[in-house]
């Protein structure tokens, strides 16, 4: 039983970054099927190769206005799981550094709301 905090650590450690892997091929997959179905359905109502390019490259150039809230969230969780890795191993120095991580994640957070408000005033 006083292996279990070992076990989970190194667990989270290789899976953590799988996961992200996983996620990220699986949003690239997911943003290709997007682009293929539009090409079908431009075909299917009778659209020129020019006009289904015109869309795709529109596509692919809109920039997401979520990056901040995006990047918040993957810092702040990254900091929250090194605190309670550090909680777990009884090793507080590392709650200092996850601390840090999440109030970093917090900043990234609150400027995507200032900006989506600011966005929304003008």
């Amino acid at each position: 039983m006083t292996d279990v905090p070992g076990v989970l650590a190194v667990l989270l450690s290789l899976g953590g970054p799988i996961a992200i892997v996983v996620l990220v091929l699986v949003h690239n997959h997911r943003k290709r099927m997007k682009r293929y179905d539009t090409a079908i359905k431009a075909t299917e109502a009778g659209r020129s190769i020019q006009e289904i390019e015109e869309v795709i490259s529109m596509m692919e150039n809109q920039k997401s206005s979520n990056g901040f809230l995006i990047a918040g969230i993957i810092v702040a969780g990254i900091g929250i799981g090194t605190i309670l890795i550090g909680l777990l191993l009884g090793v507080l120095e590392t709650s200092a550094g996850g601390i840090f991580l999440v109030v970093l994640g917090a900043a990234f957070i609150l400027t995507w709301l200032l900006l989506g408000r600011r966005r929304s005033v003008s």
